[in-house]
């Protein structure tokens, strides 16, 4: 704007000429504009964190000055500054660096921009911060605590919790004790655990050592958590010992083998709140022998549950047998190195605790659905149409159980899933509120494909089970056996998970026509996702000859197994009718190779009954025995059995329809 002196005007002229006399005679750039604009126009920033984002400015008609830029709009605890604050010639960008206080609300927030310059009207512009959780991640270990003889390993989980933060977490035992190691699988997650096995050297002295779990990432930094392991005296007397606290899973009768030499009885001995069982192995192998008595065969799956080996044949008989009109006798024979005998005698008492029954009424669960309840493994069907209300759960470990729950049609994915957690009730107590399936309390499941390979035409079937940081659960079966091999299958979402969970995913192939024959594969998973399972190959058939006739007949089993069962093998026989005994032998791969062939089993029943205390009624069963074989493998940690872990697989073949008839 321009003005003239006029003569004669004074000081009301003067004014007079500046307000009315402008012209179009002003300095270069008065009749131009400008703009600003963000990119990205918005960003988010973790509290603690800081973000940037860039302001392009525009000159229009012309206009060439210099442009100042301010930053206004953002609460205290988000500070924005812009760099350069004055745009001036060919300089058209800055940045606005936003830095967010640790103590910021998280939220979202408006910034403004604005541009000013002489002879040109301001212009605005805004972006949006987005204020997260700090990236950060926490370490928990199930158990938190585990018995490890000297010379053993055992296994545990590894949860990770994250919170805005999805980069790979490396995993360390942070200086351990000399002697102690740890084998991470993976080493590197970037998922939501891993599995951990602990190593426990031969020569590490007996006590209570804390290891340090060490997770590190770039960004967070380093986060720990702590599992205590306890290395015991070896027992007084031997050198292996097995402790049973629970009377109704107190066998009658107990034997060892040290290495191929004859058997010897062993009497238990009262032990703090249990009974032992203490044994010498000086060979780097043997085997033990247990005799069960049962007034009802339907006991061996409402009652026993014994620790890894042991347990891992009382499962499969479960299956088997139902219930009795007298007394079944159960003989449980495990072959393994003594370093495995040691570690399993070491887990009895935890495996062997008292047991209660409690009951659930169950609701959300309609004509034509089935709801499917586990409380503490125990599992349960509820027919919608038919079943009994309330439903009772026999032989509930003591203890912090889950209940895990699915709802479904036959042949579908489940529809409605939920997950009860942390209950401790008292022996014949009914659940507080119950099952229901259509409450606050169940879920949406998620669903995915499985696709199974190598079925050959077989039956297949999908199961799924729920492992939490108190045990595992069944979950869900898809009831729909065929030969098809992409099955849905349906548990729980990431939102639904702790960091300690995931599923164990099973695909079963039963044979066409024999449906005693069939094959499994399990695996790990985290949250719910499409997986591809691969069966391996049927094994053979054993042989098998009679060795020793009279008052207890005994029996030889030969057979080969294929290279992916690398893991052991089993034979049982079960007396084919309501009183039928059962036997049942198990050998890990450690006690195979010892004999000459990790993957060939030569079993002979052992010659026990001339022992004192040996319970004669216990032979088997005269007339018809069913003969069931089993090879096993895996990846991941264990020895008799798979410890659950992400990741881990385990697979294994059965046959069974051969017949033996015991004098």
């Amino acid at each position: 704007m321009t003005w003239r002196r006029r003569a004669g005007y004074g000081i009301a002229g003067v004014v007079a000429g500046m307000v009315l006399g402008c012209s179009s005679e002003g300095p270069s750039g008065n009749d131009g504009g400008i703009e600003v604009a963000i990119s990205p126009p918005s960003l988010s920033v973790a509290r603690g964190g800081s973000g940037s984002v860039t302001v392009t400015l525009t000159r229009e008609g012309g206009f060439s000055g210099a442009v100042t830029l301010t930053s206004t709009g953002l609460p205290a605890g988000i500070t924005a500054s812009v760099a350069p604050s004055e745009l001036s010639g060919a300089t058209v960008n800055a940045t606005v660096n936003v830095t967010v206080a640790a103590s910021t609300a998280t939220g979202t927030y408006t910034g403004t921009i604005t541009a000013t310059a002489q002879g040109a009207s301001q212009a605005t512009a805004t972006y949006q911060v987005t204020v997260t959780e700090a990236a950060d991640f926490a370490l928990t270990v199930t158990p938190a605590a585990r018995t490890i003889v000297a010379g053993g390993s055992s296994a545990a989980t590894v949860g990770i919790t994250r919170t805005s933060f999805s980069n790979a977490i490396a995993l360390t035992l942070l200086n351990p004790p000399g002697g102690i190691t740890g084998v991470f699988e993976p080493a590197s997650s970037t998922t939501g655990g891993s599995g951990l096995t602990v190593n426990v050297g031969a020569g590490v002295a007996p006590g209570v050592y804390p290891l340090t779990i060490q997770g590190t990432a770039t960004g967070p930094g380093s986060r720990t958590t702590t599992l205590t392991v306890t290395v015991p005296a070896p027992p007084v007397g031997g050198n292996v010992q097995f402790q049973f606290c629970s009377p109704e899973e107190l066998p009658m009768f107990f034997a060892f083998q040290d290495g191929a030499g004859a058997w010897q009885a062993v009497t238990g001995t009262i032990s703090g709140a249990g009974t032992a069982y203490t044994l010498n192995l000086s060979q780097s192998y043997g085997g033990v022998l247990l005799v069960y008595r049962f007034a009802e065969a339907g006991a061996v799956r409402s009652r026993i549950r014994l620790p890894a080996g042991l347990g891992s044949a009382a499962g499969r008989i479960a299956q088997v047998r139902q219930s009795a009109l007298g007394d079944v006798y159960f003989t449980v024979v495990v072959y393994a190195s003594r370093t495995e005998l040691a570690q399993d005698g070491a887990e009895t008492c935890a495996a062997t605790q008292p047991t209660k029954t409690l009951t659930a009424a169950v609701a959300g669960v309609p004509p034509g659905s089935y709801g499917r309840m586990s409380l503490g493994g125990v599992t349960r069907i509820f027919d919608g149409a038919a079943s009994t209300n309330p439903l009772t759960f026999e032989g509930v470990p003591s203890g912090l159980v889950d209940l895990v729950g699915t709802r479904t049609i036959p042949g579908a994915a489940p529809n409605r899933a939920l997950v009860i957690r942390n209950l401790n009730l008292a022996d014949g107590a009914a659940m507080p509120g119950g099952v229901d399936f259509a409450g606050a309390a169940a879920v949406v499941p998620a669903t995915a494909t499985a696709t199974v390979t190598g079925g050959g035409g077989d039956a297949l079937e999908i199961y799924v089970d729920l492992v939490t940081a108190n045990g595992l659960g069944g979950m869900w079966a898809d009831l729909s056996p065929s030969p098809t091999s992409t099955r849905p299958w349906g548990g729980l979402g990431p939102a639904a998970m702790l960091s300690s969970d995931m599923h164990g995913l099973y695909a079963f192939a039963s044979a066409q026509g024999s449906p005693g024959d069939f094959r499994v594969v399990l695996r790990y998973v985290g949250p719910v996702a499409d997986q591809t399972l691969a069966l391996g190959p049927t094994i053979a058939a054993p042989t098998s000859s009679q060795v020793a006739g009279g008052a207890y007949p005994r029996y030889r089993f030969q057979g080969v197994l294929p290279a992916v069962y690398d893991k052991g093998a089993t034979v049982d026989l079960v007396g084919d009718d309501v009183f039928g005994n059962i036997y049942s032998i198990l050998a890990t791969s450690a006690w195979l190779a010892a004999k000459g062939n990790g993957l060939a089993y030569d079993f002979t029943m052992p010659d026990v009954a001339g022992l004192a205390g040996f319970p004669v009624d216990a032979r088997l069963t005269a007339g018809d025995n069913l003969l069931i074989a089993s090879g096993f493998g895996f990846t991941g940690a264990g020895a008799f059995d798979l410890r659950p872990v992400l990741g881990g697989e385990f697979k294994a073949s059965i046959r069974s329809g051969a017949t033996i008839v015991v004098p």
